[in-house]
């Protein structure tokens, strides 16, 4: 088992690689604004050794994965998970067009939702744990979406349940919330409702 950086178009990434992976399956996983990746967290390393899962987090980027936030090369934060991570990861991993599950944790699980219900079809099973939904409830807080948008309803226009097809969801779907955190929870709870 181990960790190793690979130098994708526009950044880098950090993969993980089991001692017996499992098939030809692996996970794309999009940390936060902490930019904490998995490879920082014995559990997560743990865990996917005991899976045989394979995983890459990015390295490049603030954690706002937004289409609004600061371009990576010549592409949207979005646009460079799904273009360029996506396509080196199915390549690396022989993965074919389903085999790579998305999850993230707060702007990472935003940013998890997102390229899963924009690409249903390309990330069937998606997770996201304490995901910034309603993120436009950061406007006006100091922090860089005051210079992307010019007002909160414009970030709002933005989000997950305004921005998803009804007609393309992923197959599978893990959205989870802790009742006491105050900032997301309703958000996930109206998302999943």
């Amino acid at each position: 088992m181990s960790w190793s950086h690979l130098t994708v178009p526009g950044g880098e990434i950090e993969l993980f690689e089991p001692s017996t992976p499992l098939g030809s399956a692996g996970l794309l996983f999009l940390p936060g604004h902490s930019g904490k990746t998995l490879a920082q967290s014995t559990s997560w390393t743990t865990s996917l050794e005991q899976s045989g899962l394979r995983a890459a987090c990015p390295l490049t980027g603030n954690g706002w994965w937004l289409d609004a936030a600061n371009p990576i090369g010549d592409r949207t934060p979005l646009e460079w998970l799904h273009h360029d991570v996506a396509t080196v990861l199915r390549s690396e991993w022989d993965t074919g067009l389903t085999g790579l599950a998305v999850a993230g944790v707060s702007l990472g699980g935003q940013a998890a939702l997102a390229l899963a219900y924009r690409h249903s079809r390309d990330y069937p099973v998606v997770a996201a744990v304490s995901p910034t939904i309603d993120f436009h409830k950061l406007y006006g807080l100091g922090l860089p979406l005051d210079d992307w948008y010019q007002s909160a309803e414009e970030a709002r226009q933005q989000t997950v349940p305004l921005q998803l097809n009804p007609l393309a969801w992923p197959t599978h779907q893990l959205l989870t919330c802790d009742t006491d955190d105050g900032d997301w929870y309703e958000g996930v709870e109206r998302l999943a409702g």
